[in-house]
């Protein structure tokens, strides 16, 4: 014979205990509340045991942060020494390109200066130049002016002083703006 699906019968009537609050609530702590409870304690078991995990990590994070600290504070020192040492050298910068750019005016003014032409004084400032000029023949210092305005280097260029004397020559002041 094929076994047939047993079906349990209880023909006794539930108690007074198993219909009130107390019974039900025993009935299920022993089925599901187990199980609720055996949950709960391996969440509690998990947590307490990363605990430690967290801890070590911590105190490992912390010393680091510590050494870390004290190395910087140990440079701060040398860190304030370069930085005075950079903005000197920023300074120092500044200068040396406006000493180069002075260097390439003088460069300039001398390229268009022809032989005949002796140069007296010769200033060089940030957005002008001054030049006081000698020349024996007056055609030489058309040719210089000349040269100066072809070069188109320079805004505008303006003549200031001249003078002539028979023994010197003659004498020109010339005032460039840049």
């Amino acid at each position: 014979m094929s076994s047939a699906q047993e079906t349990k019968i209880n023909l006794l009537p539930p108690s007074e205990f198993e219909l009130s609050f107390w019974g039900r609530f025993l009935k299920w702590a022993v089925t599901t509340g187990r199980y609720v409870i055996i949950v709960t304690e391996l969440v509690v078991i998990v947590a307490f045991l990363s605990r430690f995990k967290l801890d070590t990590e911590l105190a490992s994070l912390t010393d680091e942060i510590r050494g870390k600290k004290n190395v910087l504070d140990a440079q701060q020192s040398i860190e304030a020494k370069f930085m005075g040492v950079q903005s000197r050298l920023e300074h120092a910068n500044k200068i040396l390109e406006s000493s180069l750019t002075a260097g390439t005016e003088v460069d300039w003014i001398i390229k268009t200066v022809p032989e005949g032409i002796k140069i007296t004084n010769l200033s060089v400032n940030k957005n002008f130049d001054l030049i006081d000029v000698n020349a024996v023949k007056d055609s030489d210092l058309g040719i210089m002016l000349g040269q100066m305005n072809k070069t188109g280097r320079w805004k505008s260029m303006e003549v200031s002083g001249l003078s002539a004397d028979s023994v010197k020559g003659i004498n020109l002041t010339v005032n460039i703006k840049r």
